[in-house]
């Protein structure tokens, strides 16, 4: 999503792509430079000349984006459709996230050089700024651990609920039981919301003491690649894709095949989608 929560294009390619309702996804990755750094004005108030300077990159980004990656995700999602027909296997699986993670390395390459010039260019007040939300983000989060582990359990029980059906439809009660069950099998062992808490507030020390350095560009690229490079590794260490593969195939083993229709007829609408965007070009 790698400046300020993996830069805000990131962060907005995503959302549209994997959250968004095709509708989203058409009108919001035509308005992503607008969205973007509407986005980014939340953390900070650029100068006259960042914005200025950000409008132009953003919108050469966004073109790059369009032509070159947009045509990968239509691959990919024709590929998950003829390998999902039948069930996932887990080399079909891992070979689909592969390509997820070689996308987000693509476009963390793109965004690098200039998310860097802007951390470089940031002024104090700025970074004084980009604190104060921070924090105001971490109290929030940490309001929520507050309430009680069954509350918030609850939540993101019918969140992912929500989510599933979103994607495949009705389910049945003896379908979220073992949606329940195998939530259970394949959960991180540390409390979900402490875990991102500490994390946050880890990655954000890093950040304001590398800023206090007062780093020029070349600096601040360095810093972010072995940035990200930390935080892929972190992710290794902490077996989240392996839970995650486990996760989705059982959850796959499940799946009736008027659901598994459901959800090849939702990618199509996706693919629809991007291709309209691409004839855009």
């Amino acid at each position: 999503m790698i400046l300020f929560k993996n830069f805000r294009v990131v962060w907005l390619v995503g959302l549209l792509l994997v959250q968004g309702s095709c509708n989203t996804l058409y009108l919001g990755y035509n308005n992503l430079n607008w969205l973007t750094r509407w986005s980014l004005d939340s953390y900070l108030d650029l100068t006259s000349d960042q914005d200025r300077w950000l409008n132009v990159r953003l919108a050469e980004h966004i073109v790059w984006h369009r032509k070159e990656e947009l045509p990968q995700y239509l691959n990919f999602l024709r590929d998950i459709q003829a390998k999902a027909r039948d069930g996932l296997n887990p080399e079909e699986l891992r070979e689909g996230l592969e390509q997820v993670n070689l996308s987000w390395n693509r476009l963390m390459d793109q965004l690098r050089p200039d998310a860097a010039q802007l951390l470089a260019d940031l002024k104090p007040d700025q970074v004084d700024e980009l604190r104060d939300v921070f924090r105001e983000e971490n109290e929030e989060i940490a309001e929520r651990l507050e309430k009680t582990t069954e509350e918030r359990e609850e939540k993101l029980r019918d969140q992912r609920q929500e989510s599933l059906e979103e994607w495949f439809g009705d389910w049945s009660p003896e379908q979220f039981r073992a949606l329940e069950g195998i939530w259970q099998k394949t959960r991180h062992v540390v409390d979900a919301t402490q875990f991102r808490l500490e994390r946050r507030e880890r990655s954000q020390a890093e950040l304001f003491n590398f800023l206090n350095l007062e780093p020029d560009q070349e600096q601040a690229e360095k810093w972010l690649i072995a940035w990200q490079h930390n935080f892929q590794a972190k992710d290794q260490q902490n077996d989240w894709r392996s839970r995650y593969e486990a996760r989705i195939l059982a959850i796959d083993q499940i799946l009736t095949a008027q659901q598994r229709e459901y959800g090849l007829a939702k990618l199509e609408e996706y693919a629809v989608e991007i291709e309209k965007i691409i004839a855009e070009n």
